[in-house]
C-alpha cells in the first residue's frame, strides 16, 4: 500500500518506532541477541519462547541453566516489559520451567499492557510429567501505545506441530484471535511465530482482516537453515513467522533478519510512524 506526501502529512504522525519481531529459541544466543538490539536501536521487542528454569531440555543451552531471560533482557538492555508465560512448571523438589511471550519496550514510550487473550487457558504444571509441546496454553499479549493516535501492539505464538499445515487445534486457537481482532476500533500491529504456512486457512483468514506485511514484501523464508531442526524444508525454506498492520498504520521499513547467530528462526524489523 502506497501513501501520497498529502496523506502523510495530513495524518499528523508524531514519533518513529522500529519494532523486532523474534522466536528467540528459548534464549539459546542470547548474548548474541542483546548485542544486536543494542546495536539496531529498537524502540519495542515481540519476543517468543523467552525461557526461565532449571530444567534443561536437549535443545537448550547448559549455560541458561538458573537464567531468567526476560529478566537479563530487561536489566541488561534498560527497557520496560510485560512477560506472559505459556507454560509455568515448578516441582516440589525445586525444578522449575517457565517460557512464553515478551515485549519489551522503551521506558520513554507510553506503552501500557492491554490485555491477554487466551488461544488456549493457561494452568500450571507440579511434574515434569507435562503436556506435549503441542498442548501448550497460548496466548496473545497486548500492549497500548497511549499516543495522539493509539495503537495495539500483538505479540502471539500459535500452537506448534510437526507439520506447518492447519490442525484442529491450531484453527481452534486461531478462531479466538480473529474475534479478538474483529472486535477492535483501535488499529493494530500484528507479530508473531503462527507455526502456519502461507497457505494455510489461518494465514488467508487473517490476510482479510489486516496488510500481511510478510507477504507483501515478498518474504520466502523465516528458518534459519544453519539451526533449525526441520533439515527437509530446505534450501527452499518455510515461513511460518507473520508481521500484520491495520491499514492505517504507515509502515516505512520492513526487512527479515537473517542474522544466523540470533535463533533457529530469522525476525523482522518493522519500523512505523504513529
Amino acid at each position: 500500500m502506497h501513501y501520497t506526501i498529502e496523506e502523510i502529512l495530513c495524518y499528523n504522525y508524531q514519533m518513529t518506532i522500529k519494532l523486532l519481531q523474534l522466536n528467540i529459541y528459548k534464549g539459546n544466543f542470547l548474548k548474541e541477541l542483546i548485542s544486536f538490539v543494542q546495536q539496531e536501536n529498537f524502540d519495542i521487542l515481540h519476543l517468543q519462547e523467552v525461557y526461565s528454569g532449571n530444567v534443561i531440555f536437549d535443545d537448550v543451552d547448559k549455560s541458561l541453566v538458573g537464567i531468567n531471560c526476560f529478566k537479563r533482557l530487561t536489566n541488561t538492555l534498560g527497557y520496560k516489559g510485560e512477560l506472559t508465560n505459556i507454560v509455568e512448571l515448578a516441582t516440589p523438589d525445586g525444578k522449575y520451567f517457565s517460557m512464553g511471550n515478551a515485549t519489551l519496550f522503551k521506558p520513554s514510550l507510553p506503552l501500557h499492557k492491554d490485555a491477554i487473550v487466551w488461544l488456549r487457558p493457561f494452568q500450571k504444571y507440579t511434574t515434569l510429567d507435562k503436556p506435549r509441546v503441542e498442548e501448550y496454553p497460548r496466548n496473545a499479549l497486548i500492549l497500548r501505545l497511549t499516543n495522539q493516535h493509539p495503537l495495539l501492539f500483538i505479540n502471539t505464538h500459535l500452537a506448534w506441530s510437526k507439520t506447518s499445515d492447519d490442525t484442529p487445534e491450531k484453527l481452534q486457537q486461531a478462531e479466538i484471535l480473529f474475534s479478538y481482532i474483529k472486535s477492535l476500533k483501535t488499529p493494530f500491529v500484528l507479530t508473531g511465530d503462527f507455526n502456519v504456512s502461507l497457505s494455510s486457512e489461518i494465514i488467508k483468514h487473517l490476510n482479510q482482516l489486516a496488510r500481511n506485511l510478510t507477504l507483501e514484501y515478498e518474504i520466502t523464508n523465516t528458518l534459519n537453515p544453519s539451526i533449525h531442526k526441520a533439515k527437509d524444508v530446505f534450501p527452499k525454506g518455510l515461513v511460518v513467522d507473520f508481521a500484520y498492520a491495520s491499514a492505517s498504520v504507515l509502515i516505512t521499513d520492513f526487512r527479515l533478519i537473517d542474522t544466523p547467530t540470533l535463533s533457529d528462526h530469522f525476525g523482522y524489523s518493522l519500523t512505523l510512524e504513529v
